[in-house]
């Protein structure tokens, strides 16, 4: 990719971050690395440490759609092979509101640690009465 378009893609990922401090492509680049490493390996932490990690995803490609064609094209051929490790490791989650994009909607395939938990316990909590009006008044 080209330090051009890194720093036009970047321009837009400081303007959409959600977080304290903007982050740039590359830093996003290797945390989803991570990320995918974790899931590999067996993800050991919390499904709120985990939906943050994914959130840098989904923040990139909501970057992408502003970008002009040719640095859409230059990022995508980098996030490619992730994206394709990732959707290879994960499932699709239709029973939860866990997120709202397609990479937010997914969860690793093998669960452990305190993801398997939180799953486990969001899956018992779903068909709670308080938990039903907890996801109407939220539209879900």
């Amino acid at each position: 990719m080209t330090t051009k378009s890194k720093d036009k893609l970047n321009a837009i990922l400081w303007k959409k971050t959600i977080w304290p401090k903007a982050v740039p492509f590359d830093e996003i680049v290797k945390k989803l690395w991570v990320l995918i490493s974790r899931i590999e390996a067996g993800y050991p932490f919390s499904s709120d440490d985990y939906n943050y990690q994914v959130a840098y995803r989904e923040m990139v490609a909501s970057a992408m759609t502003e970008a002009d064609g040719e640095v859409a094209e230059e990022a995508q051929a980098i996030l490619q092979p992730l994206d394709d490790r990732f959707f290879a490791l994960t499932n699709p989650v239709d029973d939860l509101p866990i997120g709202s994009g397609p990479w937010e909607d997914r969860i690793p395939k093998r669960l452990i640690g305190e993801l398997a938990n939180d799953i486990s316990e969001m899956r018992r909590a779903r068909d709670d009465p308080y938990w039903q009006d907890y996801l109407r008044r939220l539209g879900a």
